[in-house]
């Protein structure tokens, strides 16, 4: 078997290289071929789990389950966020929820993703894609938020992406998570948080 090496590869006339029948270009791993715009991998993560917390002014609480990993291929390859979450409660939430991204170890490369806001303040809390300052209240009433972030590779280590909630309600109002606040015999979700990686 030969090998050969060059950097380019273009036609000696007009614009298109074909392969004879029964031939194929075959790589050797999931990113040996690349073209912009392909999708080159994704990642899910889904739960059911219900969850009901009390969120403080301006901490921001781990949503169980809806953290996700990934190694991009390459640095400045985007990276879409899309997924949908469900919110129950009987109260202002006065805050949001953020999208998260760090490095998996150490912790380098943090942000917010897709925020709305670059500050706290009465309802809208810094690094949130979405804020609110009031449900359509109702104790059996579960509400569905679904989102679509981008996001840019900043390395090829692996990135953590992940969904956080935080409140400024003083009061200490409590919020719900794939239920609504008289609980999962009146209602239920799955989210689910997709990252997928997109060559440019």
């Amino acid at each position: 078997m030969s090998t050969l090496a060059v950097n380019q590869i273009t036609t000696q006339t007009g614009d298109t290289i074909t392969l004879p029948t029964g031939k194929k270009i075959v790589g050797t791993d999931s990113g040996s071929i690349v073209v912009p715009g392909q999708i080159l991998q994704v990642q899910t993560s889904t739960t059911s789990a219900q969850m009901s917390f009390t969120s403080t002014p301006s901490a921001w609480t781990d949503l169980t389950g809806m953290t996700v990993n990934i190694t991009p291929k390459a640095v400045n390859n985007k990276i879409l966020v899309t997924g949908v979450m469900y919110i129950g409660s009987n109260s202002n939430p006065n805050g949001g929820v953020r999208c998260y991204r760090s490095e998996t170890s150490g912790g380098g490369n943090a942000s917010a993703v897709g925020a709305t806001g670059t500050a706290d303040g009465t309802y809208i809390r810094e690094g949130a894609f979405w804020n609110s300052d009031d449900f359509a209240t109702g104790d059996y009433t579960l509400h569905d938020l679904s989102f679509q972030l981008e996001d840019t590779a900043p390395s090829t280590n692996q990135l953590t992406y992940k969904l956080q909630w935080s409140s400024s309600q003083s009061s200490g109002d409590v919020q719900y998570i794939n239920r609504p606040k008289n609980g999962g015999n009146y209602g239920q979700g799955t989210m689910s948080i997709s990252v997928a990686e997109i060559a440019v």
